[in-house]
């Protein structure tokens, strides 16, 4: 599986070393969970932040990716949109 940069909203999280982030699935249903700031960075757009997820491209165009933490609403295994994935993220630390 491959790194990606998953495309989110932010909210502030509940420690100083975390942040919430809400994303939506290819389905168009909204998840919300809290992760590390180690793995986000700023977005280009106004009030995205991105994660860095693992996962894959599916023959159908969206991708299959694995959350960094359980989201309150699914599974950390969930599909999203390929307008949702901002590109690779490479296998940096």
């Amino acid at each position: 599986m491959k790194r990606f940069w998953l495309r989110c909203k932010t909210f502030e999280g509940l420690f100083s070393s975390e942040i919430g982030i809400e994303g939506k699935t290819s389905a168009g249903r909204p998840f919300n969970l809290f992760v590390d700031k180690t793995l986000t960075k700023k977005g280009k757009r106004q009030g995205e932040v991105l994660v860095k997820v693992y996962g894959h491209k599916r023959p159908d165009g969206n991708y299959g990716i694995i959350l960094p933490n359980d989201p309150y609403e699914t599974s950390r295994c969930t599909t999203v949109s390929a307008d949702c994935i901002a590109g690779e993220a490479g296998e940096e630390q």
